[in-house]
């Protein structure tokens, strides 16, 4: 399985631009995020976090925009990385550079995270996604579930995941607050990735 979201399409030109310097800084409420080859590095006066790409297992993300009738005036998005050994960094303000942070560190983690999931999933093991859970039957949440031929599709559409049954079925569809999901994009290209397989 590849990833194959847009950003990866620019990856290798960014990581080129890392070998030669910082891509970019962002700075608010004294508080500064450094995003390079390597990882993040986070400042806040004299203390300093470094956050290398491989230590990166979670990526929550969430968002939101405001406007009326089609007319946008801010957003407000916000981050959290959960590394290996429990360690949390949140992000959250209302700023158009935290959409660059969220942007670099999913091109720079989740090629990495999905080869991971793919290893564990072929050698018949169950993945789970918060409080969803891709086992080689189907996808479960709590006590309901939906068997990999049962589905029809999967989304993402207003703040949620969701995985739709087949027209037909008298079965609800299985949803989740997409900010309550870890490496939520991972999870929804290998649902489809494993509904296109029952279908062919």
């Amino acid at each position: 399985w590849r990833w194959s979201l847009p950003w990866l399409l620019v990856g290798a030109p960014l990581l080129l631009v890392g070998v030669v310097g910082t891509i970019w800084t962002i700075r608010w409420s004294g508080l500064r995020v450094i995003a390079h080859q390597r990882g993040l590095r986070i400042l806040r006066g004299s203390r300093e976090l470094a956050l290398p790409w491989e230590d990166v297992l979670h990526v929550y993300t969430s968002g939101v925009r405001y406007g009326v009738l089609g007319v946008i005036w801010g957003s407000r998005a916000a981050l959290l990385l959960e590394t290996g050994d429990r360690r949390r960094l949140r992000l959250s303000q209302a700023i158009e550079g935290l959409v660059e942070v969220i942007e670099t560190v999913k091109r720079n983690v989740y090629p990495r995270l999905l080869a991971s999931y793919t290893r564990e999933y072929r050698s018949g093991k169950g993945l789970p996604f918060g409080p969803i859970r891709l086992t080689p039957q189907g996808v479960q949440k709590g006590r309901r579930s939906l068997s990999w031929g049962d589905l029809e599709a999967a989304r993402i559409r207003d703040g949620r995941i969701e995985m739709k049954p087949k027209a037909g079925k008298r079965l609800g569809a299985i949803r989740a607050s997409a900010d309550s999901v870890p490496n939520v994009e991972i999870c929804l290209q290998l649902v489809q990735h494993l509904i296109a397989q029952t279908q062919d």
